[in-house]
């Protein structure tokens, strides 16, 4: 693969992206100016995760995210205003606007990640592809957390992370799993499987960062 090819693959720009936000996130004099970015750095992976979508599973890729968006949604908006399945929390200004003070990405980070990881254990046969894909989650999040709060994505009431909060992702990653089963079946996408390992770095290198 010559430069050129290089360069025109969605996977090298969310190399490059991830990268770029990682070593601005770390250094405080330009995080202030990066981190208000994170709602244009999420569209963005959505967007190379979308042109890797083969023609005829665009359809279904966009049913799966729009049921696994409103299920996301759904359970934060519970979450904020009850206080029950995660625990007591708020979100703040970072991640953008929402209704109820939920906002709408939080519902597209839990279709694109979800996705993402589908497509880790998808050679998985029923419930162990169900519960691998919600422990990877699961994983994911405990490395998200940390970061997430420290960049004032949302702030936890009693200033710690609850263990429900990681409960209750793990269960509610299950249908989760089972919608991407609906809609994305076997389909293969590259770039989303990328994504979450490049995520996962960059959070993980965000830990020791921040």
């Amino acid at each position: 693969m010559n430069i050129l090819s290089t360069a025109l693959q969605p996977v090298f720009w969310l190399i490059v992206v991830y990268s770029v936000g990682l070593i601005g996130l770390s250094i405080p004099e330009t995080r202030t100016y990066l981190n208000p970015m994170t709602t244009w750095n999420l569209l963005f992976s959505v967007v190379m995760v979308f042109i890797s979508v083969r023609e005829q599973d665009v359809k279904k890729f966009m049913w799966g995210g729009i049921c696994v968006a409103i299920l996301g949604w759904t359970a934060e908006w519970i979450g904020v205003h009850t206080g029950w399945l995660f625990g007591s929390y708020a979100y703040g200004d970072v991640l953008g606007w929402g209704p109820m003070r939920i906002p709408l990405m939080i519902g597209v980070n839990w279709a694109i990640l979800s996705y993402s990881i589908h497509q880790w254990v998808r050679f998985l046969s029923g419930w162990k592809r169900w519960v691998a894909g919600s422990s990877l989650m699961t994983i994911f999040d405990a490395l998200m957390e940390p970061v997430a709060v420290k960049l004032g994505y949302w702030s936890w009431t009693e200033g710690s992370i609850p263990w429900t909060n990681y409960l209750t992702w793990w269960a509610l990653s299950i249908p989760c799993m089972i919608l991407w089963d609906v809609f994305g079946g076997k389909s293969k996408n590259g770039t989303a499987a990328w994504l979450f390992v490049i995520q996962l770095v960059f959070f993980m290198l965000l830990n020791f960062s921040l």
